[in-house]
């Protein structure tokens, strides 16, 4: 299983993220996602990138093709009960059965046919998987300011979570990631094992990066 990548629903359109750029961080491309009304900020590291997403156009978030697909819930986590993250899944042959019966989103911005399979339980991330691999573009810049390379875990912490849902079991039993217990919703990103032993905050974004 291959983690294409991650995002974070922002409520102050991605300026949260100026805190990376003091760290040395370079933003990467951005993108508009028409018929969303979402739009993004990216930072990316050797195999995968984090995303900021924030809305863009509320009308045609809740009239459009995403309306229903219970993306526009997550940017209500401050209120609801739900998880301002997503986790996104390269296809392998593995996730063919595991997203057999999970829910099917026809992006306009994807080309004709291309579909996302995915999960909305609203206390887990947002769980898709992507039609096509991960692609790499060598103009995006990398996050070298703090020494890092690969992504190697990702932990999510649930306040009440219930691990009995088959789909957490599943994800539970890849060695890159862990859903856990916590008194808070939190997302925890590790590099390189944590070779480093050294972490940064970032509470406004419920994110915690160790290297």
């Amino acid at each position: 299983m291959t983690i294409d990548h991650l995002f974070i629903c922002s409520s102050q359109q991605g300026q949260e993220a100026e805190q990376f750029v003091q760290l040395g961080w370079q933003d990467g491309s951005s993108r508009i996602h028409p018929g969303q009304g979402t739009v993004n900020r990216k930072f990316y590291f050797e195999n995968g990138f984090l995303e900021l997403l924030w809305i863009d156009d509320l009308e045609e978030l809740q009239n459009g093709p995403a309306a229903t697909i219970g993306l526009q819930e997550r940017f209500h986590w401050q209120t609801e009960e739900v998880s301002r993250f997503g986790l996104c899944l390269a296809p392998s042959p593995e996730l063919d059965l595991l997203f057999a019966k999970a829910n099917t989103y026809r992006p306009d911005y994807f080309s004709p046919g291309k579909i996302i399979n995915y999960f909305h339980f609203p206390k887990l991330p947002w769980v898709f998987k992507l039609p096509f691999p991960p692609k790499f573009n060598p103009q995006e810049p990398l996050q070298d300011a703090l020494g890092i390379q690969e992504l190697t875990k990702v932990i999510f912490e649930i306040p009440d979570l219930n691990g009995s849902e088959p789909l957490l079991r599943h994800l539970n039993q890849q060695k890159s990631l862990v859903f856990r217990d916590g008194s808070t919703t939190a997302l925890i990103m590790e590099f390189d094992d944590q070779r480093q032993d050294q972490e940064q905050n970032f509470p406004d974004l419920d994110l915690r990066i160790r290297y």
